[in-house]
């Protein structure tokens, strides 16, 4: 969705980039953020640590997606998860003072800004729907039907690992792959490692 975003807008105001080769930790939680990073290569996880010492995924932010930029016009802009990376990225970082200077003067960016939110925004709905489905079946079977909707397919190619699915889910990996088993010996279902091919 945001893959190519930021290609052609010109960065009229002064940045840095930043590239880690390894998983490394940026920021830690209730961090104040005075900066917002665009990731130009790689993925940027907002994770966080529930009660009972449960590493939970907020989000998982991919190439042409950022983040810090709904902090700098909060008054709180504390971080609400820790921000790492696990592999090869690279971050274009720009101060708060900065990036409102960019939305005020440069109107292309500002533009791409707005469409950009409006994406996030419909991301959003989207997510809030998935998590309310009442159940793990109704959640995968939810997945399904709304990846048929973009792809015309059913046969649906994953672009992320069953561990990362169930993390969108809002699921452990075991409830997932039990679900996923049933709707499989169901009829409803056929998968391998790469792929969810619905049948109905």
């Amino acid at each position: 969705m945001f893959l190519n975003m930021w290609e052609g807008i010109n960065i009229t105001v002064e940045y840095k980039i930043k590239n880690y080769t390894e998983k490394t930790q940026i920021f830690d939680e209730d961090e104040e953020l005075n900066y917002v990073g665009i990731i130009l290569n790689g993925a940027v996880h907002i994770r966080t640590t529930t009660i009972d010492g449960f590493e939970f995924e907020i989000s998982t932010l991919k190439k042409g997606e950022m983040f810090g930029d709904a902090l700098i016009f909060n008054d709180d802009r504390l971080l609400p998860g820790y921000i790492s990376v696990d592999a090869l990225t690279s971050i274009l970082f720009i101060e708060k003072l900065n990036f409102k200077k960019l939305l005020s003067t440069n109107k292309d960016f500002l533009f791409k800004y707005l469409e950009y939110q409006a994406k996030r925004n419909t991301h959003q709905h989207y997510m809030i729907k998935l998590l309310g489905q009442p159940s793990i079946r109704e959640k995968i079977l939810f997945f399904l039907k709304e990846e048929i909707k973009k792809t015309k397919s059913k046969r649906i190619i994953l672009n992320m690992t069953k561990e990362n699915l169930a993390v969108l889910m809002g699921l452990n990996r075991p409830s997932l792959s039990r679900e996923l088993m049933r709707l499989k010996k169901e009829g409803k279902i056929d998968y391998d490692r790469y792929s969810i091919t619905y049948l109905e």
